[in-house]
């Protein structure tokens, strides 16, 4: 089903119904199973991405996050009428919305996982970044709401874009910085889920950069040289310690951020400084990847076959299709659930408040005073924006924007709307 249902309002409920019918039925394993995105496992990184277990990583809710961001809530009040909202949720607009802030103020009632997001004045810290380092991220072409740019160019007091394009989102940056494109530069690339290969990238020999263009490893290293360069300076200058240790009580073993010592933590002793470093290391430490080098991957023609490891809840076999949990029916291993078991019921206050314990079916929250609804798919050569300017695909576009309506529910819309009338 990809990633469209989860857009829509309520489409939890319909990816939950839809995900219940393996346990329902009773196909697991061999005999079917349910897939998603992160269903295979790549491991062995943890020593990169966490430091080796010095630090936690900050996660957010890439939604709820961005949501507050661009203070989308104005888009709904905006967009969405009370006939609408009630239809939806069984509330006025005026009580759902105040729901929904109430939540997005007290983020949950938990303690612990209130000190889990590492909050800031009583804010989680994804509530109080000024300063954004983003790569890639064509956000304000993502996020089409009326009020997302202007919201979040108020809440960055400085914004940094690496990207190898002018995009409408780095005009807006006080800073880009030239990336390399992602074929100019080493790095091994694998969709846990889709297929069971890893596919090597490297850049052609004597490949000249494009003005000051570099990788991505490389910006970042020079990122961290740089704020450690200036930390030091001021420690130097002062010989205070707080220039160099700076607090973080929830996400580091030592209770602080060693800023004299973050080139050494960042390069992983000055082993990784360079995208072609992290591809060696990726092939070293992931078990899913082994046995591996460069030589035998560019031997074999630039990829790999994921190993048996890879399986998350099965084997991945070199010659059979995957099916998931073949262990939990075979070898009566735990599913992911706080029971252990298969869960169809959220026993939360919250969930059974909302009538979402089960997996129900509810009306979507559409607006009815538009009887169309616009479905719009990736342009065929324009996902993510990053190839819409090459010259060579343009000759395949229209041209210009078009809409395709089915003919026949055209005309039923259009009887509805008389007889309305």
């Amino acid at each position: 089903m990809g990633f469209t249902i989860g857009k829509y309002f309520n489409g939890l409920l319909a990816q939950r119904a839809i995900a219940s019918i393996s346990g329902l039925v009773g196909r697991l394993g061999p005999y079917g199973g349910f897939n998603s995105e992160s269903e295979w496992a790549i491991s062995g990184m943890g020593k990169l991405s966490g430091f080796s277990g010095k630090y936690r990583q900050r996660f957010a809710s890439g939604f709820v996050s961005e949501y507050v961001l661009g203070e989308m809530l104005k888009d709904v009040e905006k967009l969405y009428s009370d006939e609408d909202v009630r239809r939806a949720t069984g509330l006025s607009k005026r009580e759902y919305l105040k729901k929904v802030e109430e939540a997005l103020n007290n983020y949950g009632t938990d303690e612990k996982w209130k000190e889990s997001i590492g909050k800031k004045d009583g804010k989680p810290y994804w509530d109080t970044v000024e300063t954004f380092l983003i790569f890639a991220d064509s956000r304000f072409r993502r996020n089409k709401g009326d009020t997302y740019r202007e919201a979040f160019l108020k809440k960055a007091k400085f914004f940094a874009y690496v990207d190898f394009r002018m995009n409408s989102t780095a005009q807006y940056a006080d800073i880009v910085l030239p990336a390399k494109s992602m074929y100019e530069v080493w790095d091994i690339r694998t969709n846990p889920g889709y297929h069971r290969y890893a596919n090597m990238a490297q850049p052609p020999q004597n490949l000249k950069s494009v003005g000051e263009s570099k990788s991505d490893w490389e910006i970042c290293t020079m990122i961290v040289e740089k704020i450690q360069e200036i930390a030091m300076k001021k420690y130097k200058e002062t010989g205070d310690e707080r220039y160099i240790k700076i607090p973080d009580p929830t996400h580091s073993k030592t209770g602080y951020r060693e800023l004299d010592k973050l080139v050494e933590e960042y390069t992983y002793n000055g082993h990784i400084r360079t995208d072609r470093d992290a591809v060696e290391f990726a092939l070293e430490n992931v078990d899913q990847f082994k046995p591996n080098t460069i030589e035998t991957v560019r031997k074999r023609g630039g990829f790999l076959q994921l190993n048996d490891k890879a399986g998350k809840t099965s084997p991945l076999y070199p010659d059979k299709p995957y099916n998931s949990f073949e262990n939990n029916l075979y070898l009566f291993e735990r599913f992911e659930t706080l029971s252990g078991r298969l869960t169809y019921y959220v026993d939360h206050d919250l969930w059974i408040e909302q009538g979402a314990a089960l997996p129900t079916a509810k009306e979507p929250i559409r607006p009815r005073r538009y009887p169309f609804v616009i479905m719009s798919p990736h342009a065929r050569w324009s996902i993510h924006s990053t190839y819409k300017t090459s010259t060579l695909l343009q000759r395949l576009q229209r041209g210009v924007p078009y809409v395709m309506i089915n003919p026949e529910i055209a005309q039923k819309k259009r009887n509805k709307k008389t007889e309305t009338r």
